[in-house]
């Protein structure tokens, strides 16, 4: 009897031990930087996001299970922002350079980052330590500066065709 105990009193731990290790994040990736990340989908395109592009984003942050922020609720398209360095290492911009259009990824980012680089002007208002921000982002579409600024300035000549081609008829109950 001391002989089985001798071994599975080992045996139980272990396995005690291990199934203490598998957390919540276990199927998550881990860059060099310390990123974690897990592709939900992959888009069709092989070209990736660079910084000094401008990426079209669909984007949520997450702590927990409450959605704190979204795209949705300012565009339902999408934000456009120029991609740009992170302010840390393993920040959310960084995730950004691993996808191509189409891609959709979640980023974990440590709570303990986004309170040292973005610390709220009440203290008491950071993140609780040592847990994790979720982004969620699907990314939309990819461009260089110029093409965003080629393409606002048609649809600035567009917008002033159209309200010349309206204008005669709008100003006539205005003239004698």
């Amino acid at each position: 009897m001391k002989k089985i105990a001798f071994y599975l009193i080992p045996c139980f731990l272990y396995l005690l031990i291990s199934s203490c290790a598998t957390s919540e994040y276990s199927d998550f990736e881990k860059t060099e930087s310390g990123l974690m990340y897990k592709f939900h989908t992959k888009g069709g395109d092989t070209a990736h996001a660079n910084y000094g592009q401008v990426v079209r984003l669909k984007i949520a942050k997450r702590l927990g299970d409450s959605t704190l922020e979204t795209s949705q609720m300012v565009n339902p398209d999408g934000l456009e922002q120029l991609l740009q360095k992170g302010a840390f290492n393993g920040a959310v911009e960084e995730g950004i350079t691993m996808m191509a259009i189409g891609d959709s990824a979640t980023f974990l980012i440590s709570t303990d980052s986004i309170n040292k680089y973005y610390p709220a002007r009440d203290s008491t208002n950071n993140f609780k330590p040592n847990s994790y921000l979720a982004f969620d982002v699907k990314l939309m579409n990819i461009q260089t500066e110029e093409e965003v600024m080629w393409a606002r300035e048609q649809s600035r000549k567009a917008f002033i065709q159209e309200r010349k081609g309206k204008e005669s008829t709008e100003l006539s109950p205005y003239r004698c």
